[in-house]
């Protein structure tokens, strides 16, 4: 069987029993069939590997990847089961197990969801949504990206966001290293080493979007030339703009964007993190200070300022 005749997803049991055998006398056989047995698997893992990103996050912060596939220029290797097409996702937390027991003096755990592109938490959806809340060190998060009509976006392309966030810790001190694969197998994925690269031919199929806290909270108005609303949103006790800040920080511009009279901007302060302790009045003349520093220098005209707060986030502000 010539090599480039395999296909993605074939067993490994399957790849070694098409190998030529050396006699056991025969040492440098035995070394070349290792050899080549060895290139073979590298191969099929690369060949595996739509997209790759080893990143990192700290205290309150979120990486979202948002994942745009086309169907139509595959090779034809994705797997399939009784619901259909997919695509598998994993996401390793590479901080080391020895790690586990320490929850509070990471993060060294995170929480990660899949959303599908058509998904709406206000109708009904016949699809479960793909979520881990505590996954730890050495732990992997994996989850089917599916080819069906909830991840549609139009003939062939299919559409996902995927959210890596910290969990809540104390301290600023620490970030959680993490490796976030994407590909046909998962028995595959699993084998990727530090030098495993995707395969450039899936470029072509696959564009995946990486943005970090900051990118996130700094969408433009719907017109940059108009006067512009501020809305200010505070955390409480955690003071971070994580997970939960950015879903009230979305729904807002979502409301906003079904009024043509609105032109908003929403942004939250991030400065305040792990330093709850230091007391009311010292959050609250930072948050202020924030609030002043962002007027000053904004490019648009900022007219009116509304305050959102939560929790503690409330009389921080005021």
């Amino acid at each position: 069987m010539e090599p480039s005749k395999w296909k993605i997803g074939s067993t490994f049991s399957s790849i070694s029993s098409s190998i030529p055998s050396s006699s056991p006398k025969s040492p440098s056989g035995s070394y070349f069939q290792n050899q080549q047995h060895q290139q073979i698997q590298s191969r099929l893992i690369n060949e595996n590997v739509h997209y790759r990103n080893q990143g990192k996050i700290g205290i309150g912060e979120i990486n979202r990847f948002t994942v745009q596939y086309d169907a139509s220029i595959d090779n034809g290797n994705v797997l399939e089961d009784d619901l259909g097409e997919y695509l598998w996702l994993r996401v390793r937390n590479i901080e080391m197990q020895v790690f586990r027991p320490i929850y509070f003096t990471g993060p060294f755990s995170f929480y990660i969801d899949v959303t599908p592109y058509n998904f709406d938490h206000r109708k009904d959806f016949d699809e479960p949504i793909e979520f881990n809340n505590d996954i730890k060190p050495g732990q992997s998060f994996k989850a089917k990206l599916r080819l069906n009509k909830n991840s549609l976006v139009k003939d062939c392309v299919y559409f996902w966001t995927i959210d890596v966030v910290a969990q809540l810790a104390m301290t600023t001190k620490f970030t959680i290293n993490y490796d976030f694969m994407i590909g046909y197998d998962y028995k595959l994925l699993r084998k990727v080493t530090s030098d495993t690269a995707p395969d450039e031919a899936k470029l072509k199929m696959i564009n995946v979007v990486r943005q970090d806290t900051k990118q996130l909270w700094q969408t433009p108005p719907r017109r940059p030339d108009d006067h512009v609303h501020l809305v200010v949103v505070t955390h409480g006790i955690f003071s971070n703009v994580g997970a939960d800040m950015l879903y009230i920080k979305e729904q807002i511009e979502k409301m906003c964007d079904l009024n043509e009279a609105s032109n908003v901007i929403v942004r939250g302060y991030d400065g305040n993190v792990g330093k709850s302790e230091k007391g009311i009045r010292y959050l609250g003349k930072r948050v202020a200070k924030f609030v002043l520093d962002l007027c000053d220098a904004s490019k648009y005209k900022i007219d009116r300022i509304s305050f959102v707060g939560h929790s503690l986030g409330g009389p921080v502000q005021a």
